[in-house]
């Protein structure tokens, strides 16, 4: 969160009562991606855009996308959790052979503890959390990179 907020504060952009929504929020990490394209493009230079959405976004929303169009029960959600998936891979695409950048993320590190303390995991975590206990959570175990395969088919 705290590389986010540099990220923004170098902008001159600040998030709106970060104690409801933090500053890595999707919404904010999504909306100032959009205000570095629009500055980019005005200067015909896409690095900070490809640069944020590289370190930032494409760590976690493809995979937080995925999760989301599986589980959510109703087809509206799960609808736009794909078109923002779709949306990211391909505007990772253009930045990366605008601004000649690589465009793949680095990996994503997790908590060594149980998300907010919980001995026991919630549908909000990882599926290979509920394979582990509290205490294996709290030892670190959790301790792992994200996978970054793409389904094969999501269903709509």
């Amino acid at each position: 969160m705290f590389a986010v907020r540099d990220w923004y504060r170098h902008f001159g952009v600040t998030v709106p009562d970060w104690r409801k929504r933090s500053d890595d929020h999707i919404a904010h990490e999504l909306e100032f991606a959009g205000r570095l394209l629009e500055a980019g493009a005005s200067a015909g230079q896409f690095g900070d855009a490809a640069r944020f959405l590289r370190d930032h976004p494409l760590v976690w929303v493809p995979e937080f996308c995925t999760r989301v169009s599986q589980r959510c029960r109703l087809k509206l959600y799960a609808g736009f959790a794909l078109l923002t998936l779709a949306y990211i891979h391909g505007l990772a695409d253009f930045l990366g052979q605008a601004s000649g950048l690589d465009m793949t993320p680095p990996p994503l590190r997790l908590s060594a503890v149980a998300p907010l303390g919980r001995s026991t995991p919630t549908c909000a975590d990882p599926p290979w959390a509920w394979r582990l206990s509290g205490e294996e959570l709290a030892a670190g175990k959790a301790e792992k990179h994200w996978p970054r395969e793409q389904p094969a088919s999501l269903p709509l």
